[in-house]
C-alpha cells in the first residue's frame, strides 16, 4: 500500500458550504482507495458542515473503552478526537 500527505491551504475567504462539498467529495473518492481526508484546520463554518476526521476509524469502540479508562470524567480533550471521543 502506498502512503500520501497532500498539504491542501484554500482561500479563507472560500464559501464554508463549497469547501465542505470538497472535502465531502475529496473523502468520497479517496474511501474507494483505501484513503481518509483530515483537516487539520478549518474555519467555523466549514467545521459546521464537515468533521474533522471523516469516518469513523475501525478501533473506535476499542479507543472509546480506553479514554473512558483514562479519563472517566470525560474531561481530556473533550470532542476533539476521532468518533467525537
Amino acid at each position: 500500500p502506498a502512503e500520501a500527505l497532500v498539504d491542501a491551504q484554500l482561500d479563507p475567504e472560500a464559501d464554508p458550504d463549497a469547501v465542505a462539498r470538497l472535502v465531502r467529495a475529496w473523502r468520497e473518492d479517496l474511501v474507494r482507495l483505501e484513503g481518509r481526508v483530515e483537516l487539520r484546520d478549518a474555519p467555523a463554518g466549514v467545521l459546521a458542515h464537515v468533521d474533522v476526521w471523516g469516518r469513523a476509524p475501525t478501533g473506535l469502540a476499542w479507543m472509546r473503552r480506553l479514554k473512558g479508562t483514562l479519563d472517566p470524567r470525560g474531561v481530556l480533550a473533550s470532542g476533539r478526537l476521532a468518533g467525537g471521543l
